[in-house]
């Protein structure tokens, strides 16, 4: 994305984390003077043109036009800066007040609120405009073309995704539209962060979704939303809390389960030893607070959401239920994994990105063993449901689980939908995958009726 100075002669881009400016008939020119810092969002004029503002290394920096250096105009701090509010027309800072103030739009990395700061660019000190628990979407906003209101969109753990608008002193910001008004009628449940610690010491944080009317005196059924390596609990004020909208996990809080989503941190060599670790001591919290039952626990993830519940069942037989979706189990299969242009899909995915295995199977192969549940499905006593679309790059890896755990006698379930690919898509289909998840979950996670003695 390119920014073009106000009188339409100039355009400003970033390239590799480097800022340049460039006018039609010239060489482009770099910014100078950022050190190390390398920018990450595309820069904004002044309604001037004389001043370029741009986010980079979580600091805002002025560039002047002429002599093309970049000066911080801010410090470390407390909050993230997510990024610069812009014009209605993308090109230039928002300033209502005509330059002596810009805005940006926060996440504070401790609460995981997010909002509205009003900078003074000459001091660099902030103003808090609006701080709450919703989570804004920074690809969604807009500036009315007379600058007095802005657009924009924001969710929280109840509610899904709406635009609001404000003046810009944030007086009762107002919704504006209902996206999904007969959603609203129904009673979502509420959203808080809790911390637990590690056996090492480890400080996390997770997401907890509590069931719809939750009374503190009563201990719930709880399923836990895995993705090894997220940090999920960066989700406590995103509607449904998976981040995702095919896995709205409001759908199992209105049905009286509770929901957690922990962080789960992971290195390189170990990721499937690591998942207990990081998960379990927030399962432990859970119950320590009085909210879930440890005798109805499951668990459930999608793709390497999927591989990280698979790890944690070959581990620990705490879980009385699980479901894996697009997942799978097998590393050396995946690393082989081929799109059909012939690109090789698994191999930078497991040496250096998700996968952690640090190199190929050849260099690693008791890495990728040791990693790989299929070769520990003997372990597994927990009922699975597996699903996986039939289109997908493998479903082979769903396959090779259902067939060892089939072999082993164990209790599982696999449904493929042909049609799909790598998460489900055609709307019967997801009605018709909750439908079984919640199906599950209840059948395996009902509570046991207790026989009341005789009276005498």
């Amino acid at each position: 994305p390119v920014s073009w100075s106000p009188n339409g002669r100039t355009l400003a881009f970033i390239s590799d984390g480097d800022c340049f400016i460039w006018s039609p008939g010239e060489q482009a020119r770099k910014v100078s003077g950022n050190g190390v810092a390398k920018f990450s969002q595309t820069p904004l004029w002044d309604e001037r043109g004389q001043l370029l503002y741009v986010l980079g290394q979580d600091k805002i920096w002025r560039i002047s036009s002429n002599d093309l250096k970049a000066v911080p105009i801010t410090n470390t701090w407390s909050r993230q800066i997510r990024g610069l509010v812009s014009r209605h027309d993308g090109q230039q800072v928002w300033s209502p007040d005509g330059g002596q103030s810009i805005y940006v739009t926060t996440n504070n990395p401790e609460t995981k609120q997010e909002g509205f700061y009003r900078l003074d660019p000459r001091t660099g000190e902030f103003s808090k405009m609006l701080e709450a628990d919703i989570s804004i979407n920074p690809m969604l906003s807009g500036v009315s073309a007379d600058n007095r209101l802005l657009v924009y969109a924001a969710q929280n753990a109840r509610q899904e995704q709406n635009l609001w608008i404000t003046d810009p002193v944030f007086r009762n910001p107002r919704q504006l539209t209902h996206v999904n008004p007969d959603l609203e009628r129904y009673p979502a449940g509420e959203a808080r962060l809790i911390d637990y610690s590690t056996s090492d010491g480890k400080k996390l944080q997770a997401t907890l979704l509590l069931p719809v009317n939750y009374q503190r005196d009563r201990r719930y059924p709880l399923v836990v939303w895995v993705y090894g390596g997220s940090m999920l609990s960066a989700n406590v004020n995103r509607y449904g809390a998976a981040g995702s909208e095919h896995y709205n996990m409001q759908l199992l809080a209105s049905r009286g389960y509770a929901v957690l989503l922990p962080d789960s941190p992971l290195a390189v060599g170990s990721p499937m030893h690591d998942l207990p670790k990081m998960i379990l001591p927030a399962v432990d919290k859970t119950i320590e607070m009085g909210i879930a039952d440890p005798d109805r626990l499951g668990v459930m993830g999608s793709s390497y959401g999927g591989y990280s519940a698979l790890a944690l069942l070959i581990q620990t037989t705490r879980f009385k239920v699980a479901v894996m979706d697009v997942g799978f189990g097998n590393l050396s299969s995946n690393y082989g994994v081929m799109l059909k242009n012939g690109m090789p899909f698994g191999v930078g995915w497991s040496e250096e990105g998700q996968g952690r295995m640090g190199g190929p199977p050849w260099q690693y192969p008791e890495r990728y063993m040791q990693n790989s549940p299929v070769f520990y499905l003997n372990k597994i006593e927990t009922p699975l449901l597996i699903s996986h679309g039939g289109m997908d790059l493998s479903p082979f890896h769903s396959d090779e689980i259902f067939v060892g755990l089939r072999r082993l006698g164990r209790k599982v379930v696999y449904v493929k939908y042909e049609n799909e690919g790598h998460g489900i898509e055609y709307y019967s289909n997801k009605i018709d995958y909750w439908n079984r998840v919640i199906e599950w979950f209840r059948s395996h996670l009902k509570r046991e009726r207790q026989t009341q003695p005789n009276p005498r």
